[in-house]
């Protein structure tokens, strides 16, 4: 049996690169996005923005909630939100649809991302904080990779929508 430690470091580790693959992803697919929707420069950054805006409101409350109704219910219903925003940004239609959806899918990662250390606390022992933040540095830079990997192969066959709806729902 695996034991909950290494399946918890784990998830977070994918979880970690999942994070990366969207940010990259979206940079990739930015011609084929603002080509479809219309969308200038100036509104493909505020696309960008409404994403961190959302992450970056998100952390403190996230830990809240956690800390309230229970982390791994909460990293749950995180995870939910970004992947059905993820999906969701494929059918987007317009500019206000796609920044709203953004800005969900910054939510849900922006709690996860608070939530995550939390989960860890109560599993791995305190002479383990480096090895751990080692690791979980190494998701960031397999994520860039495997968002490369993933828009080199789905964007040119399959466009930009398809790309959220395969590559970024975990």
């Amino acid at each position: 049996m695996i034991p909950r430690r290494a399946l918890l470091i784990t998830g977070t580790f994918l979880l970690a690169v999942l994070l990366y693959v969207d940010r990259i992803c979206i940079s990739a697919a930015k011609d084929g996005i603002t080509r479809h929707l219309g969308l200038t420069d100036k509104q493909f950054g505020w696309v960008l923005s409404a994403f961190a805006l959302g992450y970056a409101l998100f952390q403190t409350p996230g830990g809240w909630l956690a800390d309230r109704f229970g982390r791994v219910r909460m990293a749950a219903w995180m995870i939910v939100l970004f992947s059905i925003g993820s999906m969701l940004l494929g059918f987007a239609q317009s500019y206000p649809q796609f920044i709203a959806i953004r800005f969900i899918t910054g939510i849900g990662l922006g709690a996860v991302y608070t939530i995550c250390p939390m989960l860890m606390a109560g599993y791995v022992p305190a002479r383990m904080p480096t090895s751990l933040l080692g690791t979980l540095q190494a998701s960031y830079s397999l994520g860039y990779l495997a968002a490369a990997l993933l828009a080199g192969a789905i964007l040119p066959t399959f466009g930009w929508r398809w790309m959220y709806y395969i590559a970024i729902v975990p």
